[in-house]
């Protein structure tokens, strides 16, 4: 799999979203929301956003 890393603000207040858990949380929106694998056209709000990748998988996945 095909990416970039991502820059997250020094210290130890964020720490990454690990890969596994952006995987298991999209993969269970997709089967509530009856789309295995991708999201439909729903709006996604990081609130977190330390490094901003949750957002971007998000992005990636279909969500606005």
């Amino acid at each position: 799999m095909g990416g970039r890393k991502l820059q997250a603000p020094e210290g130890m207040s964020t720490r990454p979203i690990l890969d596994r858990v952006k995987a298991a949380l999209f993969d269970v929106l997709g089967a509530r929301l009856a789309m295995p694998g991708e999201l439909p056209e729903i709006d996604v709000l990081d609130i977190f956003c330390g490094g901003g990748s949750l957002g971007i998988e998000a992005l990636s996945r279909g969500a606005s």
